[in-house]
């Protein structure tokens, strides 16, 4: 099933599957930063065997962007995104 992608807004913390290019991603990914201009995100790149092929991910110390990004961690920019819905599990 093809995800539609409405770039909904978020917020640093929140949790998004990423469109890139023809590729939608498996797994969910955690939002590290917003550009200013709001026409992409970076997300961590961290336990994703299923899209390691196409997301692999590069050191937050060797981009230069206007946001500020934990040093250690892998990132990705993305144009397309939708946030992961929360559900709510009803257990008696």
């Amino acid at each position: 099933m093809k995800r539609k992608y409405r770039n909904e807004k978020v917020k640093v913390g929140d949790w998004v599957y990423v469109g890139d290019y023809m590729y939608d991603s498996k797994c969910k990914y955690k939002v590290l930063g917003i550009e200013k201009d709001r026409v992409r995100i970076i997300v961590e790149v961290k336990d994703n065997d299923e899209d390691r092929p196409i997301i692999n991910g590069w050191p937050t110390e060797t981009k230069k962007t206007d946001c500020k990004l934990p040093s250690g961690t892998l990132g990705w920019f993305v144009r397309s995104w939708e946030k992961v819905k929360k559900r709510c599990l009803n257990i008696e």
